[in-house]
């Protein structure tokens, strides 16, 4: 049954492959960019599955993706074929714009001056060692700052995508603006902008899909782990460096990796015990309606208390 649910699975992404190729003229669209990168952590999970400490993955949890994917892509095929009929262009490069690009990179060099004197600011403040979560909350965990950091990604996100040969110098900003990502021990502030910048470069033609591109994504975000995991264990938490840590922060990285489809996995193979109220999906819509207009109806809860 498991092989048959999983086969059921990579013929219906091929076949949406094909519809969404033909009504975009792209594979750069966000219902590949949410297929695509399920199937390969899939197949990771299946292949560490009942060993490691890992526990046993139960095949029935791919249903529920399975009528998703279909669900995500009729919309996207719709609109994608409607705007072909009326001649509409549905995949066009990404205007650089000198003149913009000039005002983000001065901004990038402020806001890391700035973070800079923060961090200075931090070390002579802060009674924790930089690298634990505790001299991150000091750093930008909180008020103004955290705020400010916010800027960080999104200048991460457009400094990934101007960069080219005539803007080497960008490497500067950029790691500047991931090592604070990386100060904050918050390993997705860097994994996603650096992500979305390098999606664009794909979308606009700037980067072409390459295996070695796809390897240096992979090494990538594996010395993401490893660099956090130093910083915390090892800077913040004074543990000496060796084979065992390393091979507790690798574990953890594939722990990381899967727990999505093993934890969804492990919740249908219990019959979904943690169900909640319908109310928590729209508890946050009806939460704000209530501030902007004053009521005096008590807060929602969005959180899942079963």
């Amino acid at each position: 049954m498991g092989g048959l649910i999983l086969l059921t699975l990579f013929i219906e992404v091929g076949v949406l492959l094909y519809l969404e190729l033909k009504a975009w003229n792209t594979f750069y669209t966000p219902l590949v960019f949410l297929m695509l990168p399920y199937v390969a952590v899939l197949m990771i999970t299946i292949l560490v599955s009942g060993h490691w400490g890992f526990v046993e993955f139960y095949y029935p949890s791919i249903v529920i993706w399975i009528v998703g994917l279909l669900l995500f892509a009729v919309p996207s095929h719709f609109l994608g074929f409607v705007m072909q009929k009326n001649g509409k262009q549905v995949c066009r490069p990404i205007d650089d714009g000198e003149g913009l690009s000039k005002w983000i990179v001065a901004l990038t060099f402020i806001m890391c001056l700035a973070f800079l004197y923060r961090l200075k600011q931090t070390l002579g403040s802060s009674s924790s060692l930089m690298g634990s979560d505790d001299f991150g909350m000091d750093f930008n965990g909180h008020g103004f700052w955290a705020h400010l950091s916010k800027v960080n990604s999104v200048l991460l996100i457009l400094c990934v995508y101007f960069y080219d040969r005539q803007k080497r110098w960008l490497w500067i900003p950029i790691l500047l603006l991931v090592f604070f990502a990386f100060i904050h021990q918050v390993k997705g502030w860097v994994i996603i902008p650096c992500m979305a910048g390098l999606s664009m470069r794909l979308y606009s033609g700037k980067t072409k899909l390459t295996g070695k591109l796809l390897l240096f994504v992979l090494l990538g975000a594996i010395m993401v782990f490893l660099i956090s995991y130093v910083m915390s264990l090892v800077l913040g938490g004074d543990v000496e460096l060796n084979g065992t840590v390393i091979g507790f922060i690798l574990r953890n990285f594939v722990h990381y990796l899967t727990s999505g489809t093993f934890g969804f996995s492990m919740d249908a193979a219990a019959g979904m015990p943690d169900k909640g109220s319908f109310q928590i999906l729209y508890a946050h819509i009806v939460n704000i309606v209530n501030l902007i207009t004053g009521s005096s109806r008590e807060l929602l809860t969005s959180i899942n208390a079963l």
